[in-house]
C-alpha cells in the first residue's frame, strides 16, 4: 500500500475492480480533477491512454488546453488521443454531455476496452445530488453519480475537491482552468458557484450531507430491488397492488429504459394504465422514440414496435 492516504484510496479502487488487467482510458481535460487521476495513476504504475475531447468552444483557449494536455502526457509517457468537437453541436450543456459520452464510446471501441476511468469527485456527487432534487427525482436519481456504471468507472468519488487542489499544488501540477466554468448560465456552475455557498451558510456541511442522502438512498434502493425480486409474479393483478408499487413499478420502466423521467411522467403512465384497463383491443401510449406501453383487459406491456406491427418483440409487465 502507498504511504499517501490520497493515492490509497485510487489503489483500492483500482484493485476492487481488478481494473489492472484491462485496458484503460481515462477521460482527460486536463483540469483539476483528471490531471491529478492521471498523474496519480502514472506513480501507481498504470500507464492507461488519456482521451481529450476539444469542445472548441473557447477558440484560442480550448487550443492551448489540448496542448497542455498533450504535453503533460508526453512528458510521462502516456498515450494521448483527442477529437476536436463540430461546431455544429449546440452550445449546451446537455449536448455537450452527449456529445462527450459519444466520444467515450468511440474511443472503447477504437481502444477496444470497456474502462474508461472519469474524474468525479465527492463534491461533484453532491452537486449531482442537489441538481436532481432540484429538477425533480426519484430515490434512483438521489444515489447521485455511480462509481461504475457501463463501462465508466469514477476512483476519485471519494475524494474531496479539496483534496485534489492540494494534491495538485504539492506536486507542482499546472491544470487548465476553464473560463467557463465560471459562467453561471451553466445550471452546474451556478450550483457550485452560488448555491451551495448559500446552503453551507445554514449547514456547513451541506456537502457531506448530500453524500450522505446519496448513500441512504442507494440503501434503500437496495432494500425495495431485493423485496419486489423476493416477489413471484411481482406485476401479476396490477390494479390490485398498492399505489406505492404500482407507482415503483412504473417508475422502473423507465429506469431500465433510460428515460428521462419525473412524477409528472409516472403519473400519467399510471393514470394511462388505469382509465385503459377494460379496453378490449387495448390502448397504447409512446414512451419514447420505439417504446410504447399497451394496455388493456388483457394485460399491460411495453413494447419496442408499435402494436400495428406484426410479430412485436414485447416485455409482458402485468395482468389488470
Amino acid at each position: 500500500m502507498n504511504s499517501e492516504p490520497f493515492i490509497n484510496k485510487i489503489e483500492l479502487f483500482l484493485d476492487k475492480y481488478r481494473l489492472r488487467e484491462k485496458r484503460i482510458l481515462a477521460a482527460f481535460s486536463g483540469g483539476w480533477d483528471s490531471m491529478c487521476l492521471l498523474d496519480v495513476l502514472t506513480k501507481l504504475g498504470v500507464k492507461p491512454a488519456a482521451i481529450h475531447l476539444n469542445h472548441n468552444w473557447r477558440a484560442e483557449e480550448s487550443l492551448k488546453e489540448a496542448q497542455n494536455c498533450e504535453q503533460f502526457c508526453a512528458d510521462r509517457d502516456i498515450e494521448f488521443y483527442t477529437e476536436t468537437l463540430d461546431s455544429s453541436v449546440a452550445r449546451t450543456e446537455t449536448a455537450a454531455r452527449e456529445a462527450r459520452y459519444a466520444f467515450f464510446e468511440r474511443c472503447a471501441q477504437k481502444y477496444r476496452t470497456d474502462c474508461i476511468l472519469t474524474a468525479h469527485n465527492y463534491d461533484d456527487n453532491a452537486e449531482t445530488v442537489l441538481y436532481r432534487i432540484i429538477k425533480g427525482t426519484g430515490t434512483k436519481g438521489l444515489e447521485g453519480i455511480k462509481e461504475k456504471r457501463g463501462i465508466f468507472y469514477r476512483p476519485l468519488l471519494g475524494v474531496t475537491r479539496g483534496e485534489i487542489e492540494e494534491y495538485c499544488r504539492r506536486n507542482n501540477l499546472k491544470p487548465n482552468n476553464d473560463s467557463s466554468n465560471n459562467d453561471t448560465k451553466y445550471k452546474r456552475n451556478l450550483i457550485r458557484k452560488e448555491i451551495l455557498p448559500a446552503l453551507r451558510k445554514i449547514n456547513p456541511d451541506a456537502v457531506k450531507s448530500l453524500n450522505s442522502l446519496s448513500q441512504v438512498a442507494s440503501y434503500d434502493n437496495c432494500l425495495i430491488d431485493e423485496y419486489i425480486s423476493a416477489l413471484k409474479e411481482p406485476y401479476k393483478n396490477f390494479h390490485e397492488r398498492s399505489a406505492a408499487l404500482k407507482s415503483r413499478l412504473i417508475y422502473q420502466i423507465f429506469i431500465d429504459n433510460e428515460i428521462d423521467y419525473d412524477r409528472t411522467k409516472i403519473n400519467y403512465i399510471l393514470n394511462f394504465i388505469e382509465e385503459n384497463k377494460n379496453s378490449k383491443s387495448g390502448k397504447t401510449c409512446s414512451l419514447t422514440k420505439g417504446l410504447w406501453i399497451l394496455a388493456g383487459k388483457k394485460g399491460v406491456q411495453v413494447l419496442n414496435r408499435h402494436p400495428s406491427h406484426k410479430n412485436q418483440d414485447c416485455v409482458k409487465i402485468g395482468v389488470l
